[in-house]
């Protein structure tokens, strides 16, 4: 994606997403959520939660599982000016892109904070309730590999395409 095409999404232009998409899924906000504790529910089904495999290493990866009553399927989101750290409470690492790689299919793991783009992310409103996450350092979506809704499913970066792969519900935990 285009810096212009990133810039236009953040701002919501959604004219610029593919025209199946533009009544169904128009960006309203870039910085609507509220720091705090969250469990991350995929859009794919509406049930399976973000969770971090293996919580106590850095590299700990990020994939999707089914509920579960676990600290490593709750995050907390902290709000930095225009965009957010996601840091799992199983662990205290941050959500991070492998690498800080530029590509799409780039594995996101978790990792020791360490203040890099890597570690940083926009996270944008749609008009159905859900969120997309886009990592500062490649400007790629959050992405469920292949839209597959299996137990374990791999999350990666990969292009924005409004599809429910890149869609994701935020619940608030007191």
């Amino acid at each position: 994606m285009n810096l212009i095409k990133f810039f236009s999404v953040i701002f919501g232009c959604a004219c610029l997403l593919p025209t199946s998409q533009t009544h169904a899924a128009r960006v309203e906000n870039a910085t609507e959520l509220k720091s705090g504790k969250y469990r991350i529910t995929s859009s794919i089904d509406g049930i399976s939660r973000l969770n971090v495999d293996n919580p106590e290493k850095n590299g700990g990866n990020l994939c999707i599982r089914k509920p579960a009553d676990r600290l490593n399927q709750l995050f907390y989101v902290e709000k930095k000016e225009r965009f957010y750290n996601i840091k799992c409470e199983a662990s205290n690492k941050m959500l991070d892109v492998k690498g800080a790689s530029k590509k799409s299919g780039a594995n996101i793991q978790q990792y020791n904070p360490n203040e890099t783009d890597a570690q940083n992310w926009f996270i944008i409103k749609w008009e159905d309730g859900s969120y997309s996450l886009i990592s500062v350092c490649n400007n790629l979506v959050m992405d469920v590999d292949s839209g597959k809704n299996e137990d374990g499913t791999n999350i990666r970066c990969w292009e924005l395409n409004g599809t429910n792969s890149q869609k994701f519900y935020f619940e608030k935990v007191e």
